[in-house]
């Protein structure tokens, strides 16, 4: 779920032997010197500080995991990462006193994957996201694999093809969902600036950050197929209504100022209703179930807690049964 991340600390990094290497420059008038680092599983990251004692680093979480952002984050293993990130630190600045509390995200990005059988199916999912209007000052551009609707700045909606990339293809028709999350973005869904420990760690803020996510683009609404959502349309929305929602499923406008405010007044219509306004002939549920997570790491805390009181038993009984038995006498004085 978790892919790439930046994150900055400041630190005052004095040259040595350490930054030898580092390429230098100047960015909006500050200088800086940066590295890209190839870790023994592929994964790379990016090391860039700035002179006014900001270092940043940048990477994609997943691929550090696993070798391949085709593989989910599995937050089980978060302790592969931050030894990763760690050990990169020490080896490429001699810092040992840092601590994944110390770095501050201001970039985040979440995604999941919908791996189906066939590709048709996948198919009809990629047709559902081409119809999502873009947001605000968003810019929405078609690919050959898929489609990206974001600000200047990277914040935004990218939906595509993975097993059609060509960097880290996935092996079955899957379609990948991704959100990034600017700095704004991050500090107003968790309601404060996370750290990355926390964002490697705490799977369920991660999950509500992307139940979040998909609200603004009302996809965390009931997904109807189309002979289902015209029947909906039907009973609650005005003709003029009724049209609006039928172009922007059979043939979506994304330019038109005067369609964009008629598009915005059906999806908050039907955002009432708890529905999205975009159909899709398959089954889809983007939203996560939060109260599922939490249950089951409860679950898994009982389980261990339980085994663990299970071998401390063990090994006091053990222990009383390998003692040795002493005699003991009667003092009839």
């Amino acid at each position: 779920m978790l892919d790439s991340i930046r994150v900055s600390v400041p630190i005052k990094i004095e040259p040595s032997d350490y930054t030898i290497d580092w390429e230098a420059g100047i960015d909006e008038g500050v200088p800086y010197i940066d590295k890209l680092v190839r870790l023994p599983n592929g994964a790379t990251v990016y090391m860039k500080y700035r002179y006014t004692q900001l270092l940043t680093l940048y990477f994609s979480a997943s691929k550090v995991q696993n070798g391949s952002n085709a593989i989910a984050y599995d937050f089980e293993r978060r302790n592969v990462v931050k030894n990763a990130i760690l050990k990169l630190l020490e080896d490429e600045l001699g810092i040992t006193h840092l601590k994944l509390t110390d770095f501050l995200v201001c970039r985040l990005d979440l995604n999941r994957d919908f791996v189906y059988e066939k590709e048709k199916t996948a198919t009809e999912v990629a047709e559902f996201s081409n119809k999502i209007l873009p947001l605000g000052y968003e810019n929405r551009k078609d690919y050959d694999t898929g489609l990206t609707s974001q600000t200047r700045k990277g914040r935004g909606l990218r939906v595509y093809r993975k097993d059609k990339d060509k960097r880290n293809p996935a092996s079955e028709p899957t379609v990948r969902f991704e959100f990034q999350l600017d700095k704004k973005s991050v500090t107003r869904f968790f309601g404060h600036r996370p750290t990355l420990n926390e964002v490697l760690s705490n799977q369920v803020s991660i999950e509500k950050v992307w139940n979040k996510a998909i609200s603004r683009y009302a996809l965390d609404k009931a997904i109807l197929t189309a002979a289902e959502l015209q029947k909906v349309s039907l009973s609650n929305l005005t003709p003029m209504q009724q049209s609006t929602l039928h172009q922007m499923n059979y043939a979506p406008c994304f330019s038109d100022k005067k369609q964009r405010t008629r598009q915005l007044a059906v999806i908050r219509k039907l955002k009432e209703m708890e529905i999205c306004p975009y159909s899709c002939e398959v089954p889809i549920d983007l939203r996560l179930s939060v109260c599922s997570t939490i249950m089951k790491i409860r679950r898994k805390k009982i389980l261990t807690n339980e085994r663990s009181k299970h071998i401390l038993l063990s090994e006091v009984i053990l222990r009383d049964t390998n003692c040795k038995v002493k005699k003991w006498y009667l003092d009839s004085s």
